[in-house]
């Protein structure tokens, strides 16, 4: 496998931007779950995006079609439950949701790191 794999790299990318995305939404929602009126935001990647790259596999094989556009779409939910001053947040879904995209930013900023560690062992070993 190629170390600095265009593949790779456009995955951990668009993962980065996913989860940074996702956890901006959930802050969003947290402090907004008092403000009466306020209905909640969901992030979502583009329904083509999460086609394409259904199979890790195939994008480490090089399988993917590389026109294809990362895009996450921030929508309002309104057709939640809402309290009774019509805000419709629950915090402890947004605790996890934010907990979640940062434990995925995390993990995709860790991949990314020991790439480039990798690369840097084998420049130095020269």
């Amino acid at each position: 496998m190629n170390l600095l794999s265009d593949q790779v790299l456009a995955l951990n990318e668009c993962c980065l931007n996913k989860f940074y995305t996702e956890g901006q939404v959930a802050t969003e929602n947290l402090v907004n779950s008092s403000t009466p009126k306020y209905k909640k935001k969901v992030a979502s990647c583009s329904a083509d995006f999460l086609k394409e790259f259904k199979d890790v596999r195939e994008l480490l094989s090089g399988k993917y079609k590389q026109d294809i556009e990362f895009k996450m779409e921030v929508k309002q939910e309104d057709g939640l439950k809402m309290q009774r001053d019509e805000n419709n947040v629950d915090r402890d879904e947004e605790s996890i949701n934010l907990t979640r995209a940062n434990f995925g930013y995390k993990c995709a900023a860790t991949c990314i790191n020991s790439r480039f560690t990798m690369l840097g062992t084998v420049i130095n070993s020269k």
